[in-house]
């Protein structure tokens, strides 16, 4: 018996490019919406075993970073921490992250290498140390998206994909020029196209969300329409994704925001007009 993961299995690396590109990875839901006004995110709660089982409810997958005194948002997803924690991506990622926040880079791409660099770390010490089990195929293993405004101007989004082995691949849009989908393509296009009765209530064409109210509305509904008990028998990768919703923005005005706070967040939240929080 190998050691015990939570968090979720990887995809393809790279999906063939499309209008709503998708990220490979299928026991989560995360959705990155980009300018209009700012960037909205939002992710489901789940945290589910490589057994199928539901460990936890209120996963934060949505994080606040900073990066030359600039607000950025990233999001966490793969095989994130072993039964007994030995392992844990998350924390070396938060590590990673205030490491960066420190320095100064000459572009975006350099700070996204470096983040992902560092993230790689924290699995091949794990593999090193037999926290994870060696993996010969060397799959895809967690992936990250970060958003910001990089020197609090240009509007930037990057894609980090690690594998089972800590090596990295990057992707940088800098300007962004399409939304991100991380879960079920089955739901992403149902909601784009309303094209299932079942599920109209979520029919939000993607290409409408320019306001950041209509950008956040549009995160928050992809991850509602993947927690529905109805997206589950359209698509079974859904059976793993639900719990706590959670949702963000970054705008170059007002840097990181809460819409949707996580379980247990302190941080500060803001009131986007048309958008019901949880407690509202």
């Amino acid at each position: 018996m190998g050691v015990k993961m939570f968090g979720g299995n990887a995809g393809p690396t790279w999906p063939a490019p499309q209008r709503f590109w998708r990220f490979g990875i299928d026991m989560t839901a995360i959705a990155v919406i980009v300018p209009g006004e700012g960037f909205a995110i939002a992710a489901d709660g789940f945290c589910t075993a490589d057994d199928g089982i539901v460990a936890r409810e209120h996963e934060q997958k949505i994080f606040q970073a900073r990066c030359m005194g600039n607000d950025v948002a990233y999001t966490v997803a793969g095989k994130l921490f072993n039964e007994h924690e030995t392992y844990n991506f998350v924390s070396g990622v938060k590590v990673a992250m205030r490491a960066a926040a420190r320095r100064r880079f000459r572009s975006f791409g350099e700070y996204i290498d470096t983040i992902g660099s560092a993230a790689g770390l924290t699995i091949s010490d794990a593999l090193q140390r037999g926290a994870i089990d060696p993996d010969p195929l060397k799959a895809e293993f967690a992936g990250m998206f970060i958003v910001g405004y990089f020197n609090g101007q240009q509007p930037s989004l990057g894609i980090i994909v690690l594998s089972s082995d800590g090596s990295h691949a990057v992707q940088i849009h800098a300007p962004p020029e399409h939304h991100r989908f991380m879960g079920s393509d089955k739901i992403t296009d149902l909601i784009n196209s309303g094209g299932d009765e079942r599920m109209m209530k979520y029919f939000h064409p993607h290409e409408c969300s320019r306001s950041l109210e209509e950008a956040t509305n549009l995160a928050k509904t992809y991850v509602e329409a993947c927690c529905d008990p109805i997206a589950k028998e359209i698509d079974p990768c859904c059976r793993f994704i639900g719990g706590r919703i959670h949702v963000a923005t970054v705008t170059r005005a007002n840097g990181f925001q809460w819409i949707i706070p996580p379980v247990g967040s302190a941080g500060p939240r803001q009131i986007v007009p048309g958008v019901p929080t949880r407690d509202s």
